[in-house]
């Protein structure tokens, strides 16, 4: 967890730790048994969550990180990937056409999806604080909110515009407008003091457990 708290990047937004591949594929074996789907094995599930490199390569049994990051000058999101090198294999990664920053701290190895990415000046703290589980995230509410304000305000006011254009009732003895109108606000409240949801999947043997925590300002 050191070496990969040292290559996660300081501005990101949101961050997921599988605790291991081979754990989820594990988990993915057992649900599919119970229907048609073939599970997939852990390189397989890591590459279709978009791995940039030959995920036969990444050690299956140990954690794996994916951050996300938004920088104010960039439209699309910083995709960084955080991966254990397999024993003695090298991640291989064609990165000749200098399309991604590589940086590594022991054996593992950071992939971003940006060239020119300067590496951490300091480990993140967010990597200890992420909860127990055998997958967890942590999302910057704040920082999202602040960035998809405009969508979000936009989609409310579509919302109350459209429950103003409906008709009225005269059957229902109360105004709903009224307790929307209350969930509306709620709703904005919830939005300027949210700071921070970490969410955790865990297993105990047939069981699965789901657990948040939820942070204001």
């Amino acid at each position: 967890p050191d070496a990969a708290a040292s290559l996660v990047p300081a501005d990101a937004t949101i961050l997921v730790r599988v605790e291991s591949l081979a754990g989820v594929a594990e988990l993915a074996r057992t649900f599919a048994s119970l229907g048609e789907d073939e599970p997939l094995a852990p390189a397989e599930l890591l590459a279709s969550l978009s791995y940039p490199g030959p995920a036969a390569n990444v050690d299956p049994l140990r954690p794996v990180y994916l951050a996300v990051g938004f920088a104010p000058t960039q439209p699309a999101p910083d995709m960084t990937w955080i991966v254990p090198a397999a024993s003695g294999v090298p991640l291989g990664l064609d990165n000749s056409d200098g399309a991604y920053t590589l940086h590594t701290a022991g054996d593992y190895t950071s992939i971003t999806s940006r060239p020119g990415v300067a590496r951490p000046s300091a480990p993140s703290p967010l990597v200890a604080a992420l909860p127990p589980g055998l997958v967890a995230v942590h999302l910057d509410l704040a920082t999202l909110i602040e960035r998809f304000r405009p969508l979000i305000d936009m989609g409310l006011r579509q919302a109350e515009t459209g429950l103003d254009s409906l008709p009225t009732d005269p059957s229902v003895p109360f105004d709903p407008s009224e307790m929307f109108e209350w969930y509306f606000g709620f709703a904005r409240e919830c939005l300027a003091s949210a700071e921070a949801l970490d969410l955790a999947l865990g297993r105990a043997g047939e069981t699965l457990t789901l657990r948040g925590r939820y942070r204001v300002k």
